[in-house]
């Protein structure tokens, strides 16, 4: 059950089912999505922030 589990479901069945849903796979209602968090784990925010403040700075030099 334990083998099944791990490698059967979670490493086939679940990827297969999202690659088919696409992004209806990470869909979530409009009110719940303005309840929860926006956590930036991967730091892209700093990242679009920081090429945006370097695009600045050589258009005013």
């Amino acid at each position: 059950a334990v083998f099944f589990d791990a490698f059967v479901v979670r490493m086939v069945i679940i990827p297969a089912v999202m690659a088919l849903l696409g992004d209806k796979a990470w869909w979530l209602p409009k009110w719940l999505d303005r309840i929860l968090p926006n956590v930036d784990v991967e730091g892209e925010k700093l990242t679009r922030e920081l090429a945006a403040a370097s695009e600045r700075d050589t258009v005013h030099a």
